[in-house]
């Protein structure tokens, strides 16, 4: 997963950096840092959206409009 889509993802899920940080178990700066490329995007992050993030609802094509906007 690279950084903008890691941002895209929240986006699509309307989430300020704080409140995607909450859900995921991290903090803010953890979510700053992937989403500027500073911080690889781990596998224990990796895991913890697919569990608690349902990507069913993150719709495509907004996803990929947020996407494409990074």
């Amino acid at each position: 997963m690279t950084a903008n889509e890691l941002k895209a993802i929240r986006l699509c899920l309307n989430m300020t950096q704080e409140q995607f940080a909450n859900l995921l178990g991290v903090s803010r700066a953890t979510i700053a840092r992937a989403e500027t490329g500073s911080l690889r995007v781990s596998e224990k992050i990796k895991a913890k959206i697919a569990l608690k993030v349902d990507l069913n609802k993150v719709d495509f094509f907004s996803f990929y409009e947020k996407y494409k906007a990074i």
